[in-house]
């Protein structure tokens, strides 16, 4: 991860098995969006402790975080 995806993932309390892969910033629209991906290749579920790959094909969901500032912060992941 690059330094500036780093910053902005630390910003957003996020833990190692995300990475921030974008971030835009719309002045005109007075919000920032952050795109996130997986950064783990496996999960393992707590009740069966089954490993699992993480490669989902869900549809993306969006969800409205804490203000950056003046802006709108959005999470698309």
């Amino acid at each position: 991860m690059n330094h500036l995806a780093d910053h902005h993932g630390r910003l957003l309390g996020l833990d190692a098995s995300w990475q921030v892969r974008s971030v835009e910033l719309s002045l005109d629209g007075n919000h920032v969006d952050f795109r996130l991906e997986s950064a783990v290749d496996q999960v393992t579920y707590p009740r069966c402790a089954k490993s699992c790959p993480t490669a989902d094909h869900a549809t993306e969901r969006n969800w409205r975080h804490l203000d950056t500032i003046p802006f709108e912060t959005r999470i698309h992941a």
